[in-house]
């Protein structure tokens, strides 16, 4: 009984103070620098206005973020055509970030960021939606993986 008891105390405790630092005079997470190589993986699912599928679609890269800059460099593959086939993709977007939020060609997202050093995120895994072709909206979602 008395093992219980002092079980449930230490979790209540450390729950209170996890809350309380959470809620009262916690500051604001620092804002990460997105800097070097990652590993991309992008999943898309658009809805047409009626509600019907409008589209998929897959992306897997190797980007380059430049800070200095704002540029996200992306040098990847795609399945695209029927048959499906891989198809290289190549190009550029402008990018920001805060530290809930990352904007890809002025799309912005829900993000989270994880295993910060040094300020530069290991993992950050983003989800938003956005407007598609033709009127359809679409929910995206990828993963990056830094590239040590």
């Amino acid at each position: 009984m008395t093992s219980r008891v002092g079980t449930a105390l230490i979790v209540a405790l450390f729950l209170s103070a996890a809350v309380v630092g959470n809620v009262a005079g916690a500051p604001p997470p620092a804002t990460p620098v997105l800097t070097g190589n990652y590993i991309f993986t992008w999943w898309e699912q658009c809805r047409r206005p009626d509600g019907g599928l409008a589209g998929v679609g897959q992306t897997t890269a190797r980007v380059t973020f430049d800070a200095t800059n704002g540029v996200a460099t992306f040098n990847g593959f795609q399945p695209a055509g029927n048959p499906l086939t891989l198809e290289p993709i190549v190009g550029s977007a402008t990018y920001s970030n805060t530290a809930t939020t990352f904007t890809l060609d002025g799309d912005t997202f829900q993000a989270f960021y994880g295993d910060l050093k040094k300020g530069v995120p290991a993992y950050v895994s983003y989800i938003g939606v956005v407007t598609g072709d033709s009127g359809a909206t679409c929910s995206d979602q990828a993963q990056l993986v830094q590239i040590p």
